[in-house]
């Protein structure tokens, strides 16, 4: 047994099996403080992942979240993108989505003229732009020797 403490939490439900098997060893380690890292999710979109039926629902939600004078408009659109991405939707599902729901944090970008197809691509770019950063981050990390703490580690097991 492998002494451990919570470095980070993030949203991915995992089963006793899938931990297990994420940080099996045949060999006993010494204990080690892992380095504090941020919590970070699968916003890959190379197909289905786990937790695919769970995000889907969760990006639909925050696509048809009616928006009024309390919503941060500048932070419900870019959220509502960047759920998509995590369940795996391409930009055309995004759209389609986002046109079934008006009243979500799309609807200025259907007013005064449709923006709303450029909104969604610009918002994929940054999205896949901060995935980008931390694969190479990661990639420093363990070239450098610092490796990967425990929740980053297990978010990238469905990546």
């Amino acid at each position: 047994m492998v002494a451990t403490k919570l470095v980070t939490v993030s949203d991915r439900l995992w089963v006793p099996s899938e931990i297990k098997a994420a940080f099996s060893t045949d060999e006993t380690q010494p204990a080690k403080t892992q380095p504090r890292g941020n919590v970070t999710g699968a916003l890959k979109q190379n197909g289905p992942t786990h937790g695919t039926p769970r995000r889907k629902a969760i990006a639909r939600a925050k696509i048809a979240a009616k928006i009024n004078s309390k919503t941060d408009r500048s932070a419900a659109f870019p959220g509502a993108v960047c759920a998509c991405v995590d369940a795996g939707m391409t930009p055309d599902e995004v759209e389609a989505e986002m046109r079934e729901h008006p009243d979500g944090p799309q609807q200025k970008f259907l007013k005064g003229g449709d923006r709303l197809r450029q909104e969604i691509n610009r918002s994929f770019e940054k999205v896949e732009q901060q995935q980008r950063q931390r694969d190479e981050e990661h990639a420093r990390r363990v070239e450098s020797g610092n490796g990967i703490d425990g929740a980053e580690l297990l978010d990238r097991v469905y990546e």
